[in-house]
Parts: structure tokens; sequence; C-alpha cells
């Protein structure tokens, strides 16, 4: 088991993939995910620095190290020292602040940073990633915690500590990427193959940085705010006249000479509007800039003087669809994908819905999306849904998914500006006194009270495996796709049942007046130790809610019929596809395997040690 887990963290590590959940064993997401990467991660040839292409792997790893020398490993030059009267513009520290900024290092602030790092985060060239140290913090903690303090007394590094390895990953889709890709030669993908076994480990070059503060900077987030704060004092002079255009380009160089920032021009535009001609093309001769039109993009989303179009949400509808297309959909699981839209898709949109009201169609159109990956794992299906999504996006007490309804989220969260506006609360140094605007709230009144179903807690018990939760929350609502359903859309001829032969194949018989079914369930009442008469699924589950058992016991057999319920289903779909229907004996071995292991993995630390001893006889 433990060899398992440490497997599986490996291979997540691999992948990069963050959004599994614990349990959930994607393993040939996984390797596919890692195989993805490695195909996808190849650079074979660049423009370097004069702007000539070069294919040659050893001319290439040169300019690759001749770019980031010159970018990373050369210094500024004397610079300017700050200015006190700027600084003097606007808020300074205290003398609090300051004891506090000066106050002596501790061992606990060493290892909260170090326990701060996810153990799963790539390590640097020596191989020793932050869960190493996590976990051999008893054996390691003295020497790093001197280490650490030598060097925050002394402000002197090893340099060899500071070392890493950069790697230059493809960003934009370009022909010379490797992969599968249509439309290329599968000789192409060989020669990938080959390049990864010469080159694999390969590191070339070595350059030592001299640069100061950079954006981005892992390392110094904070000095980069203070940093840019001392731009926004100087440019707080500025009026906005043809004047200040002169002023601004001097504070630029003011501030490049003190902090070593310089604006990349090549990257900067200039929106000019209301403006003649001859101002525009004076400002851009002074600039040095481009001009630009609206919309711009700015932190992700288009800024434009008008309301924004379907058009410009089509950012958003590619982003979602791009994230649907790099996921290896055919290995995940309905859980996965359930989670990936909670954690993903959604995300992506509730952050557009909380800056702007979108228009209908890019709302049915994220809906859209959503819902043929739930159900097909593509950004695009015409496939029926087993279950509508009005329902799925009901809470799970409720007989849903616990997903968000798009049009309702994005008016809730649109309602905290009508909110704020009406209590005079726009300026943003106004305390909130008296109220707050909850966008949750807000939510829950619009979608309402819906009446609590008696399976939720079976069905999305912690101990349950995560497919068999998703193949239970479609049984009890008698959506799954059994031979009756599908003989009336027209899928199927015939209404027989799979496994007995016998009867309507429906969620009744399956469900379980079927004798394999029926002999399943009573193999499984007998392991479990509970004696009920023989109830369909909906009567089973009230009859198990309303029994005396203790609540890690009630769990255990929630558990257990939830098995018992996919691994029927399974059966099922094994002699559909297959034409083979595995024995009683067999799929009785195959449940009591998983329920074991599932409810070891994740056994709650408060079982009490007379329930704990009754699950190690089962």
């Amino acid at each position: 088991m433990i060899k398992h887990i440490a497997y599986l963290e490996f291979l997540k590590q691999k992948a990069k993939v963050d959004w599994i959940k614990s349990g959930d064993e994607n393993t040939a997401l996984f390797h596919q995910s890692i195989k993805s990467r490695n195909l996808q991660n190849q650079v074979y040839s660049i423009h370097d620095m004069n702007g000539v292409w070069r294919d040659d792997p050893i001319v290439v790893s040169d300019a690759f190290v001749s770019y980031y020398k010159s970018l990373l490993g050369s210094t500024f030059g004397q610079r300017k020292t700050v200015i006190p009267q700027v600084v003097q513009i606007g808020p300074i520290c205290s003398e609090e602040h300051k004891a506090i900024l000066n106050a002596p290092y501790t061992t606990e602030e060493i290892k909260d940073a170090l326990f701060s790092i996810k153990g799963n985060k790539a390590p640097g060239p020596d191989g020793f990633g932050s869960h190493f140290y996590r976990d051999s913090w008893q054996i390691v903690s003295t020497d790093v915690i001197d280490a650490v303090m030598d060097v925050l007394q002394s402000g002197k590094l090893l340099k060899e500590v500071n070392h890493t390895v950069i790697t230059l990953i493809p960003k934009t889709k370009c022909p010379r990427n490797g992969g599968f890709v249509h439309g290329r030669f599968i000789v192409h993908n060989i020669m990938v193959v080959q390049d990864l076994v010469k080159q694999y480990g390969r590191k070339s070059g070595f350059f030592k940085s001299k640069r100061g503060l950079k954006q981005g900077d892992p390392m110094s987030p904070l000095l980069f705010v203070i940093c840019m704060e001392y731009l926004s004092r100087i440019l707080q002079k500025m009026s906005g006249d043809f004047n200040s255009i002169y002023f601004l380009l001097q504070a630029f160089k003011l501030f490049s000479d003190s902090s070593g920032l310089q604006a990349n021009k090549s990257k900067s535009s200039i929106y000019c509007y209301g403006m003649t001609e001859d101002v525009v093309k004076r400002v851009l001769e002074v600039s040095g800039f481009s001009r630009s039109t609206l919309p711009l993009h700015y932190l992700g989303v288009p800024i434009s003087p008008k309301r924004i179009s379907a058009a410009q949400c089509g950012v958003l509808v590619e982003k979602m669809t791009a994230r649907i297309r790099v996921w290896s959909s055919r290995n995940l699981s309905y859980t996965a994908r359930v989670q990936l839209i909670n954690s993903v898709l959604m995300s992506l949109h509730m952050y557009w819905s909380q800056i702007y009201i979108l228009p209908k169609s890019v709302l049915q159109g994220i809906v859209k999306i959503c819902r043929s990956f739930l159900w097909s794992g593509k950004s695009f299906s015409q496939r029926p849904s087993n279950v509508a999504w009005d329902s799925a996006c009901m809470d799970k007490n409720a007989g849903g998914l616990g997903f968000r309804n798009v049009v309702l989220w994005n008016v809730a969260n649109i309602g905290k500006y009508v909110w704020a506006l009406s209590t005079k609360q726009m300026n943003v140094w106004t305390k909130w006194v008296t109220s707050h605007y909850s966008v949750k709230q807000v939510y829950e009144k619009m979608i309402g009270v819906k009446p609590k179903v008696h399976w939720d807690k079976m069905v999305w018990n912690r101990l349950n495996t995560h497919k068999h939760r998703f193949i239970c929350w479609l049984a009890v609502q008698q959506r799954l796709q059994t031979t009756a359903k599908l003989a009336s859309i027209g899928v199927s001829s015939s209404t027989a049942c799979l496994l007995c032969g016998q009867g309507i194949k429906n969620h009744g018989h399956l469900f379980f007046s079927c004798p394999y079914s029926s002999k399943c369930l009573a193999e499984v009442k007998v392991w479990l130790g509970i004696q009920l008469p023989e109830y369909n699924l909906q009567q089973l589950i009230k009859k198990i809610g309303n029994s005396k058992h203790l609540k890690f016991r009630k769990h255990v057999i929630y558990a257990g019929i939830a098995a018992t319920v996919y691994t029927i289903w399974r059966s099922r779909n094994s002699s559909f596809w297959n034409g083979v229907v595995p024995t009683v004996q067999h799929t009785l071995s195959s449940l009591k395997q998983t329920v074991r292991s599932r409810i070891k993995l994740v056994m709650p630390k408060s079982v009490s040690r007379k329930d704990s001893q009754w699950f190690l006889t089962l």
C-alpha cells in the first residue's frame, strides 16, 4: 500500500497534474500526461540574438545560453541612489514596522518557509525536493537551520546552493514543436523518441547571474512591489498634458537608473483617442512606443469603452476548449471530469463573471462546453446528457453535482457593485460598517431552497471510491443507459437483461430483482453482517440510513452497497461489450478487495478500536 501511494505521488509529480484529488487513481492519465509533456516540450530550432535560425543541437544550446547570459548575467552599471523626496511622498514604515522587519529570524520561520513549498515541485540540480527535507526533518533540521541562519546573518550564500537549471519550453503553436499532430509524418515522432534517448539529462553551458530585481522573481515578490511603489510615487505629478509625456519618459529613465528595470518598448503600446493625427505622430516619435487600438487585454480580460461583445469573449471560450483539448480525456473518470469542471473551467468563468455582464450566447456556450466535457470528454458533442444540466447544478444534498449556474452566478457577482453603489461604498477607503455583500448568499437566495434527497449521504460517502460515487449517483436517479432506456431512444432493439436474459432490463430489475444482482447483494449482506429483506436500491438506502448502526459501520455498509452497484453495472457492460458475465464469486472477490483498499487509505483517525477491529474482520 505504501509503495503504491509513493508510486502515484511520483507519477503526479512527473505529470505536473495538481487537480487530481487524493484517492482518484488515474494512473493511465498520469502516464499519458507524462508522454504528452515529453512530446510537446521539444525545441528543434530557435532564432539567435541576430535573428538567424539555428537548428544544430549544439548551436541551439549555445544560442540559448548566450541569450540568457546577456539577460541575466550582465550588470546594469552604475545606478543612481533612491531620491528621498520621492519616498516621502507616500506612506513610510513606522518605528513599530521597522522593529518587526529588523527582528532576528527564528527557527520556526525557517521551518514554516520550507514546509510551505509543495512537496511535488520539481527539485533543483541536486535532485532533492522539499518533500525530502520535510520527511527527513528530524535528521536534517539542525543542518538546514544553521545553514539558513548563516546566510541570513552574514549575507553570504554559497554559490552552489543557488544553482538552477533553465529549461526552454515552447509556449506557442509552432511547426517545429514535437508531438502527434494531425498532418505530420509518423517518423517525426520516432525522431522525438530518439532525441529523448540521446539528450535526456544533458546540460549545456553555465553563466553567473548578475542582474538585480526582475518582475516575476519568486524569491522577491515583496521587494518588487516596493520597487514599483517608487515608480508609482514618481508618476504622481503627471497631469496628462503633452508636457507630461516628456516628464513620463524622464520618470522611466530615473526609475531605470535607480532600480535596473527597463521598459520593453517592443511590448509597450500607446492608446490614443480624441487626438489629432499630428499629435499622435508626435507622441509616438517621442516615446518610441507603438500604437495599438482597443480592446486591450489587461489581467486576462479585454478592456473596451463599450459593452463587451460575444466576439470579445471568444478568448474565454477558447481558453476553456483549449484546456479540454490538452487533457487526456479518454482516461479521465467521470469524477475527475467533475473535479476539472469545478476547479478549472468554472474558475475561468467566475473570474470573468465578477468583472462583466457576459452576453447570453457566451453563457450558453459555456454550459454546452461543460456539459459536453462531462458526458463525452470533449468540448463539443451531440450525445444526449444522462442528467439535465440544471439538475447537475443543484447542491449534492439536493441530488446534483454542486456545479454553479453560470447565469445566476454572473448576476450575483455583478450585484456586489450595485450594492456598493446603493450603500455609497464605491470609495475604496470607506469602511463597511453596516453590512457586507456576500456573492455566495445572494446566489443561494436566487437558486432557492431545493428539497433534500435521502440518498446523498450514501452516494457522497467519503469511504466510497470516486468512480463508485458517480455510478451510484446515476443509478439512484435511474439515469444509467440500460437496454430498456437505449431501446426507448432507438439505440437498441432488445430490452432483455444482459445478466440473466430474463425480464426487462430497467433500473428496478437491475437493482435488485435480477437473479444475478440479487445474489451479489445477498453475498454482500452476509459479508457486512446486515440483515435486511429484499429491497430495491432506493428502499435499501433508506433502511440503512434509518438503522441503528454506528456512524463508521454505517459508512462502511454504504461503501459496500456503492461498490455492489458499481460492480453489477460493470458486469452488465462486460456482457454487452465482451459477451462475458463474470461469476458472482469473481465479482464479490473484486468488490471486497476494492472496498478494503479504499477504506484503509482514507480511514478516519477518530474510529474507535472496536470499530477498527470489526473492519479488520471483513
